[in-house]
């Protein structure tokens, strides 16, 4: 598949996005408008030839929110499942259906961000999705939709898990689990990464 990158090319894109202000790599997702829960799609890949697994990571931007502007494409009322289905699409192009969304870890952790009030509660849910249609957004610089993200990557699994990706880990230390129970190639692909 041509979209799956070697190993080099990941790096080396990663660090001319880094040189655009680009800071981390986030996985497809988003925060719903009133900071109750935040949803997150893990995205998977095998591919056939290689015999490699490719998680999807999104370049992100943090000082979007820092300096203070919004992302205005955030529903109320929404649910995680709704919002998942929504911010993957807007992050990457992709799509899918809420039957292909399989929850795979649900948090609920004290709410202790600045906008959050004493004994209030965050919850973060996070889904595996291996079955999706439409084409990746393939553009220089900030996603036109939201502005917080550039066009998503598929980066080999042991690169993403054990480098590049830090954040959430115990979400895709979870969809990893899931994929070797279910999946006699995804097993036989991850083994090295436990």
């Amino acid at each position: 598949m041509e979209e799956l990158k070697s190993t080099e090319f990941i790096l080396s894109k990663i660090n001319e996005l880094k040189s655009q202000g680009y800071d981390r790599i986030h996985l497809p997702g988003g925060t719903s408008i009133d900071g109750s829960f935040y949803s997150g799609v893990i995205l998977a890949k095998y591919d056939s030839i290689t015999k490699d697994v490719y998680f999807l990571g999104v370049p992100y931007c943090s000082s979007f929110h820092l300096n203070g502007r919004s992302n205005h494409n955030k529903k109320i009322g929404e649910v995680a499942s709704q919002a998942a289905l929504r911010e993957l699409f807007e992050e990457t192009g992709i799509q899918t259906t809420p039957e292909n969304l399989d929850l795979v870890l649900e948090k609920k952790i004290p709410d202790n961000r600045s906008r959050g009030t004493l004994g209030q509660f965050h919850f973060k849910y996070f889904y595996l999705v291996t079955k999706f249609m439409g084409n990746m957004f393939n553009f220089d610089g900030p996603n036109p939709i939201d502005g917080e993200t550039a066009a998503p990557l598929w980066i080999p699994a042991n690169l993403f898990v054990k480098t590049i990706f830090k954040g959430h880990l115990e979400a895709v230390n979870a969809a990893i689990e899931k994929l070797m129970n279910e999946d006699r190639q995804y097993a036989h692909a991850l083994m090295n990464l436990v």
